[in-house]
Formats: C-alpha cells, structure tokens, sequence
C-alpha cells in the first residue's frame, strides 16, 4: 500500500459537479431572489423550490465524492437529507421566531429534491460507466489489489485540520468582530469564486490551454497564458459581482467577500490529492504527492501556503472593487499582474516538474509566494486608504 493521502483516486469531476451545484445553489438562495424580487417574479414557484433542487444535487455529487457512494445509494441519501429538512421545518417554526420563523415545510421542496437528485444519478450512472471504461485499459501494473484499503496517514488529519481553520477561523472573526453577513462570506464570495474556477478558469484550462495551446507553445509561454487566463476568469467574476450584485461594500465587507474566496480554496484542497490528474501532469504531481504525504515539513509548509494564497484572494479582490468603485484601472491592473504572476510561475514549476517534496524547492516556493502576496497586501491596505478618500467616498476603517 502505498503511503498516500488515501484518496488518490478520487474522481475529481465529481467535486467539480458538487461544487457547481453548491454554487447554484447559493444563486438560487440569495442573487437570483435578489434579481426575481426586483423584476416581480418574488412568487415563481420555480424560484421557491430551486433551491432544494440543487442542494440535492450537490449532496449527492459530494457523497460520490467525499465517501465514494455508489450512485443509487448517493441519490438516496440527497433525497432523504432534502425530505428530512422539510421534516424538521413542520416542528421548527413552534420553537424558533424571528429569522427562522419564515422557513415551511413544503412537499414540493421535496418533490424537487428528488428531481435534482434523479438528474443527479443519470451523470453519475453516466460518469461511473465512463470510468469503468477507461479502467479496462489499465496496464496490470497500474490497477490495485481487489479489496485493498486505502488509509490516510495520520498527519494527513493534523494538517487538514490546520487548513481547514486557515479557511473557516477567519469567518467566524468576521462574523464575530466586525458584524460582516454571512450571506457577504459563505454567500457572494463563495459563489463569486465558484463561478470564475469552475465556470470559467476550468473549462478554459481544459480545453485551451491542455488541448490546443500546451502542443503548440514553450513551457514559459503556456505558464504566462495560463496565469493571465486564471488571473481574468477568477477576478472577473469578482468584478461581475461588485458591479451587479454587491456594488456597495464596507471596508470589512469587502475583505469577507475575500477571505470566502480563500476559504472555498482551504476547505477543498485537502480533499483533492491532485488536482492536475486527469491532464499532462497528472503523472509526476501523483509522484510528488505520494513521496510527500508523510513528510511532516511539506505537509505543514502546505498549511502556509493556505495563509499565503488567502491573503491573495482578499487583496486581488479588494483591488478590483477598488478600480470598479473608483473607476481608477490601476488597482485592478496591479492585481490582475500579481494574481498572474503568482498562477503563471505555479503551472510553470509543474511544467518543468520541479520536486515539490524537496525543501529547498520548497523554501524558494515559498520565499516567492510570500513576498507576491505581502506586496499585494499592502498595495491593497494603501489604496484602501487613499482611494476612498480621493473619491469622496466615507472611509471604510469608520464603518
């Protein structure tokens, strides 16, 4: 057996469904009510029960996922998690008022359920039949033992942990300290970010970028296109939204639609042992992820790089808002430089396959994500103070 994270094959296309369904799932819960309501559609009825149609679905991608489900058995729990919510809302609203008080059980919400939960199992049928195919052509070598058990190694829990309070302390500050909506975080950030990864930034690596450019290209200017094409698809969402959905934001607002950027990232990752398999180089990241998973120093400095990149979430994403409520271009062009440079030299690295379960590798990394990152920030705590004065606006650290 070998000493992996235990997941290593994990079909990736499964969190990439769970996580598009998570964020229509949040649309169809806050910004396409916001929309209905402003437009008079506030009573559709297929606004009302959208949103147990995708959390059925996303439950389910996830259970394929996260535990491996089959996809009948996946599909049954989302339908049971759905009717067991509309259970629980026939006694709630006897004990809770206020907020909670408007939410109904309604038999419509679970009809819905199992809608998305059926669309569900027809890609999962569809998907696991596909990879039943590609399997069969497996070299002898390649397939594992009939019955093998994949283990994580227990550092594999302590640095998870880490990283998930990377992602999930800074809400909770947020929410706790400085009275930033949820809806803002786990809300507008998180769906911010979904769309331009998995909407955008994926299908464009996928099929750009893989397929027609990496046969065509040199190393150094397929990692600076792809930096540039991840830069524009995760920052113009961002801009999407503070134009159209939240154009007014609070100096703490802002850094929260940030920080959920990089909370979706820390929650993920620990999940997913390579996100390159599947593509050119998903080989030797397979290599390095399994020389790796037992060394302590990797496995926490993958902790820091958590902090760095959450640090570049709220800072390119602050910049933006900056240029988009200012109408100054410079900002949003500093952070679509940085956020380019950062990518750009990542893809790079893993094209020449540096060893990434080598510390001196590794401190050079790091030495460079670090700087990017601290410089970013400032850019983005000067500009904070000086732009919203220069534009009469009221300053953000009052509010």
């Amino acid at each position: 057996m070998s000493p992996d994270h235990g997941h290593r094959d994990r079909d990736q296309y499964l969190l990439t469904g769970a996580l598009l369904g998570f964020g229509l799932w949040l649309g169809s819960i806050g910004p396409l009510r916001a929309w209905a309501s402003g437009a008079g559609h506030r009573s559709s009825w297929v606004l009302g029960v959208a949103p147990s149609f995708f959390a059925a679905w996303t439950f389910a991608f996830w259970q394929a996922f996260a535990v491996k489900a089959r996809p009948l058995k996946a599909a049954a729990y989302a339908t049971a998690l759905v009717a067991a919510t509309e259970v629980v809302q026939l006694v709630l609203p006897r004990f809770l008022e206020g907020a909670f008080h408007r939410y109904t059980a309604d038999i419509w919400d679970v009809a819905a359920g199992a809608a998305g939960a059926g669309a569900a199992l027809l890609v999962l049928f569809w998907r696991e039949v596909q990879r039943r195919g590609n399997s069969d052509k497996l070299s002898m070598r390649d397939r594992e033992p009939a019955g093998a058990v994949r283990r994580r190694p227990p550092l594999w829990y302590l640095t998870t942990a880490a990283t998930l309070a990377v992602g999930i302390l800074p809400i909770w500050a947020l929410e706790s300290w400085f009275d930033v909506p949820r809806k803002i975080i786990v809300g507008y950030g998180f769906l911010a970010y979904i769309v331009g990864v998995t909407v955008i930034k994926m299908p464009l690596y996928h099929f750009i970028v893989e397929r027609i450019l990496r046969p065509r290209l040199s190393n150094p200017a397929l990692a600076g296109t792809q930096g540039v094409l991840s830069a524009v698809s995760e920052l113009s969402a961002a801009a999407a939204f503070f134009v159209w959905v939240i154009p007014k934001l609070s100096y703490w607002q802002l850094v929260g639609f940030g920080v959920g950027a990089g909370a979706v990232e820390a929650i993920m990752l620990p999940f997913i042992s390579n996100p390159f398999k599947g593509g050119t180089l998903g080989e030797h990241a397979e290599e390095v992820f399994r020389a790796s998973a037992t060394d302590q120093i990797v496995q926490w400095l993958s902790v820091l790089e958590r902090v760095w990149a959450m640090l570049l979430q709220v800072s390119t994403r602050g910049l933006v808002y900056l240029s988009v409520a200012t109408r100054n271009p410079i900002p949003a062009c500093v952070a679509l430089a940085g956020f380019s440079v950062v990518d750009g030299s990542a893809y790079y690295w893993h094209l020449q396959k540096w060893r990434f379960d080598s510390l001196p590798v590794l401190a050079r990394v790091h030495a460079f994500l670090g700087l990017i990152a601290c410089m970013l920030t400032v850019a983005f705590l000067w500009w904070s103070e000086h732009l919203s004065f220069a534009a009469g606006l009221t300053s953000w650290h009052a509010q």
